[in-house]
């Protein structure tokens, strides 16, 4: 009776390996992701940013005007300006990167109604705003010798609370 209980432990052992090294090889051939998990976590008693308020906009990266010739007004463009901010109802104005680059100078948004870039302040905008920009050179009066192409220039808004 030894000689059975030996050879069946050793074949319960045996058996055992073998399921586990089968398991192993299976386990083996499974695709394994990891993703990397992040989260802020807030004690909820103050001093953080979702108790604090803040002024955002988001406007296009890009706008192409077209062609605008000297002397006539170009066709409008339609910009939308968004407040992601927390501050309900903002205001924005506009400015030119470089107020050197003449012709731009001649350009006008509309709110309403068309205003020239430096005069330029928004009614209030609570979530979204739609403007349009375009522009007008009847009364440029500058020296330009050949046609501009691809000119840009950069402008900036500015949010301020209404």
């Amino acid at each position: 009776m030894k000689n059975i209980d030996k050879k069946a432990v050793v074949f319960v052992i045996v058996g055992s390996i073998f399921i586990a090294l089968i398991s192993f090889v299976i386990a083996q051939q499974n695709d394994t992701q990891i993703m990397t998990v992040e989260a802020n976590i807030l004690t909820g008693l103050g001093g953080n940013e979702s108790n604090q308020s803040f002024l955002k906009i988001s406007v296009p990266d890009h706008i192409f005007l077209g062609n605008a010739t000297i002397g006539q007004v170009s066709n409008e463009t339609k910009v939308i300006i968004n407040n992601t901010g927390t501050i309900k109802p903002i205001i924005i104005t506009a400015e030119l990167a470089d107020p050197d680059k003449d012709i731009f100078n001649y350009l006008q948004i509309k709110d309403g109604s068309y205003k020239f870039i430096d005069e330029f302040v928004s009614s209030n905008i609570t979530y979204r705003k739609t403007l349009y920009l375009r522009f007008d050179l009847r009364d440029f009066d500058g020296d330009l010798d050949d046609d501009l192409m691809g000119y840009t220039n950069q402008v900036r808004f500015i949010a301020m609370e209404a």
